[in-house]
């Protein structure tokens, strides 16, 4: 029997997108606002609700988990959103409206490696991607932690494997090219992500594509002290980077440690490197908080200074005010 997937925020481009590409292999229901949520359960009870929507997901989880109160089989909470914060927001919403029962609820979080971008020329989808979709997942109960081998093991043991289980074999249905992590690995997959979103944050603040501020001088040392300070919170926290896709994130994360003379001079291989993987528009600057916001959160949760992110921040929050 094909599983039962609501992806919530359906008009939205990752929404838009696994809604067309997973519909062949699993009964998918795509749930707007405005939809009666209530009536779709009565017809159709989900095996997973799928949190498509942008940040922040503590409004939308305690709208839609709302209806779940006091239900016995209740779905599994997927999290495709960009930034490491997704995981604990929902945990504290789901407590709000569930209770005790919010420990059952088992959280799968994903990061996905494709863009997605508008295509107004794309009647159907109004989307455009390249195949096939990349991503890593697995699942999380406490993303703001650092698990111990001990505690890795606990969580893998009380996390259903039959869930991930099912999960892969969707995505393997779909022809998705995946990754799987498990206790402290989703951690860093998480932060791996955050590091290849950060990538072009100070070009767009200066009304840059990604490219055209590495070519810059100024913004390249920018982008760069950007992500050592990236590199020292994620080593606070004891995470490691890992390769994401066809991103070589465990690659960027060594060459930044390098001298930033060292770098200058490399900067044309560097700017090849990641011309092939970027969009030539600059980079959207509405979840600031949820990239280089991050950095600056868990920079003061663990003392350590993050001035040029700070920087970034207030940039782009002037920007949206003009």
């Amino acid at each position: 029997m094909r599983s039962i997937v609501y992806i919530i925020g359906v008009r939205g481009r990752t929404g838009a997108m696994f809604n067309h590409e997973l519909s062949p292999v699993a009964k998918i229901i795509g749930v707007d606002k405005g939809a009666d949520f209530g009536a779709l359960l009565k017809r159709d009870w989900p095996d997973f609700i799928w949190l498509a929507t942008r940040n922040p997901v503590s409004e939308p989880v305690k709208s839609y988990y709302s209806f779940l109160k006091g239900k016995e089989n209740i779905p599994t909470l997927i999290l495709s959103q960009n930034g490491l914060s997704a995981v604990d927001d929902a945990q504290v919403a789901l407590k709000e409206v569930l209770g005790q029962a919010a420990e059952k609820v088992r959280i799968i979080r994903i990061s996905l490696c494709n863009q997605v971008e508008i295509d107004e020329t794309n009647k159907e989808l109004g989307i455009k991607y390249k195949l096939p979709i990349m991503l890593g997942f697995g699942p999380s109960t406490s993303s703001g932690q650092t698990l111990s081998t001990r505690a890795s093991t606990e969580l893998s043991r009380r996390f259903s494997k039959q869930v991930v289980d099912d999960v892969e074999q969707i995505f393997k249905a779909a022809g998705f090219k995946t990754q799987k992590f498990f206790g402290k690995g989703v951690r860093d997959m998480e932060y791996s992500k955050l590091f290849s979103n950060l990538i072009g944050m100070a070009a767009a603040v200066n009304g840059k594509t990604v490219n055209e501020g590495l070519r810059d001088k100024t913004i390249f040392i920018q982008e760069i002290m950007m992500l050592k300070e990236l590199a020292a919170v994620a080593k606070a926290e004891h995470v490691s980077f890992t390769d994401l896709g066809n991103y070589p994130v465990r690659f960027g994360a060594f060459i930044i440690k390098l001298p930033i003379w060292l770098l200058l001079m490399s900067r044309g291989l560097l700017v090849a490197l990641v011309e092939k993987k970027r969009a030539g528009k600059p980079k959207d600057l509405s979840e600031i908080d949820y990239y280089n916001g991050e950095v600056v959160k868990l920079g003061k949760k663990f003392g350590i200074p993050t001035p040029i992110n700070e920087k970034i921040v207030e940039e782009a929050k002037r920007i949206e005010i003009r």
